[in-house]
C-alpha cells in the first residue's frame, strides 16, 4: 500500500510539472506555463476570488486538518530527530517528548502562515492581469504538500546519519 499521488505534466511535451496528494485544496494559479516548451495551459486550479463560497469552505477546512495533521507530525519528527542524534545507539526512540511540543507549536503556526500567505498571494494575482505561471521547486504555491512532507522526514535522517558519526568519536 503506497500513497496516492496526482502528477501534473505538460500536456505538450509531457515534462512533470508537479505532484500532489489528491488531499489538495484546489488552490492556486488557474493558467499555467511549462518550464520546459513555454506552453500555457490550464491548472485546473482557482484563485481565491474566483472560488465559491462552498469552496472556500473546504480550502479552511483542509487547511485545519493540514494543520492538526502537521503540528502533530512535526512534533513527533523533531523528537525522533533529537533522540536519534542524542542517543543514536537507541533502537526505538520516543516518538513524543520534551522536544515535540514545541516543535508540534511551531510547524502549527508555519502552516498558517504558509496558508494564510497562499490566499494573500491568489488575491494579489488576481488583481494582476493573470499571467502564466511558472513555477519553481521551492514555490509553495503549488505541489506543497509533497514539499511540506518531505520536510518532515529530512530532520529524521540527517539527525540519524550525523548521530551515527558523533557516535564513532564518543
Amino acid at each position: 500500500m503506497g500513497i496516492p499521488f496526482i502528477i501534473v505534466t505538460c500536456p505538450t511535451c509531457d515534462k512533470v510539472l508537479e505532484f500532489d496528494t489528491p488531499s489538495r485544496t484546489g488552490l492556486g494559479p488557474m493558467i499555467r506555463k511549462c518550464n520546459k516548451c513555454g506552453e500555457t495551459f490550464v491548472s485546473g486550479q482557482k484563485e481565491w476570488q474566483e472560488m465559491t463560497l462552498p469552496r472556500r469552505a473546504v480550502y479552511v477546512v483542509c487547511s485545519l486538518a493540514y494543520v492538526g495533521f502537521l503540528s502533530v507530525a512535526g512534533g513527533a519528527s523533531a523528537q525522533c530527530a533529537f533522540a536519534l542524534f542524542t542517543h543514536p545507539e537507541e533502537t526505538k526512540p520516543l516518538a513524543w517528548g520534551p522536544i515535540s511540543v514545541p516543535a508540534a507549536v511551531l510547524w502549527g503556526l508555519a502552516i498558517v502562515a504558509i496558508q494564510i500567505w497562499r490566499v494573500l498571494s491568489s488575491v494579489r494575482r488576481s488583481g494582476e492581469k493573470n499571467p502564466p505561471y511558472r513555477w519553481s521547486v521551492f514555490d509553495l504555491q503549488v505541489a506543497l504538500t509533497a514539499k511540506v512532507m518531505s520536510l518532515l522526514i529530512l530532520p529524521v535522517f540527517l539527525a540519524w546519519g550525523l548521530g551515527g558519526l558523533l557516535s564513532l568519536f564518543r
